[in-house]
């Protein structure tokens, strides 16, 4: 991991921005929420900066109606054909161009964060008209989508582990370890503990002093990797979630053995509203609180 990937991210930069604004937790919890649901890839900074700004400029009123909000046009614009083919086009014939910060894809990104940020008034306005119950039911409904963020979680982690065990690069036990550290990183900012930072920091230092490291998991098996990574989930879940412990560890293994035979991608933002749908009708049932 580079230092610039290390620094810029929802981590340091989530709550450096909430805290400058007067809501530290509200950093390190976006920041977890976001990298448990959005991974670590590119627009991750967009939706947990965006989310945060907005969340504080109109009140704290709600979190998951911004964050939805928030994603669902990260993913527009890194799905967008047509911001692909013109960034295609504006790097054709110049390579050093495609891995420059400043490409045409992170200027949509500032630019849509922008244009979000000075509208914040008619977030405030659209805000005040929903009621008052609906509001409640969709912060009830967070708790599932931090459980989809999870199952998201584990998803990605499957792919690492089938590389445990198979292939002698490094770079695979390396993502693999660097997906530890992620994963715990997210566990103490939806915690709200300021441990992200020495936590995240150290890690990163650890990595780059020690890349040896990483070749005591070659030997590592994927069945071995994957179960680890499992467990870890579920414990995860114990930690985070307000929700019956046993009844998560029955979703959470169900959903695993249904990840394990999937052979393609899990629809990431069809993921994130069906969770939502799902926490408003369990709200509603009594079922969460």
């Amino acid at each position: 991991m580079c230092w610039r990937k290390a620094i810029l991210n929802p981590f340091i930069l989530g709550p450096l921005l909430a805290g400058v604004m007067g809501n530290l937790s509200l950093g390190l919890i976006t920041a977890g929420l976001t990298v448990l649901i959005w991974g670590f890839s590119a627009g991750i900074n967009f939706i947990a900066l965006t989310t945060i700004l907005l969340v504080t400029l109109t009140g704290n009123i709600n979190l998951e109606i911004i964050f939805i909000y928030s994603i669902s046009l990260a993913f527009i614009i890194r799905e967008g054909k047509v911001l692909s083919f013109i960034n295609n086009k504006l790097t054709l014939g110049h390579n050093y161009l495609r891995g420059s910060f400043f490409n045409i894809r992170n200027l949509i990104y500032l630019i849509a964060a922008f244009i979000s940020v000075i509208l914040y008034q008619g977030w405030v306005f659209f805000l005040g008209l929903i009621p008052t119950r609906l509001l409640n039911e969709l912060n009830i409904a967070g708790e599932i989508m931090v459980l989809a963020g999870l199952l998201l979680t584990l998803y990605r982690g499957q792919r690492l582990v089938r590389g445990l065990g198979t292939k002698p690069d490094p770079a695979e036990t390396g993502g693999f370890i660097e997906f530890i550290l992620i994963l715990i990183t997210a566990v103490l900012g939806l915690r709200g503990s300021w441990l992200v930072f020495p936590i995240w920091l150290a890690g990163v230092l650890f990595l780059k002093l020690f890349p040896q490291v990483e070749h005591y998991f070659q030997g590592l098996q994927p069945e071995t990797g994957y179960l680890l990574l499992l467990a870890g989930i579920i414990y995860t879940s114990y930690l985070i979630l307000p929700l019956n412990i046993y009844l998560t560890t029955v979703i959470i293994v169900i959903s695993s053995l249904v990840i394990l035979r999937l052979q393609r991608k899990i629809p990431l933002i069809e993921t994130v509203y069906v969770s939502v749908i799902v926490g408003i009708i369990a709200g509603r049932l009594g079922l969460l609180s």
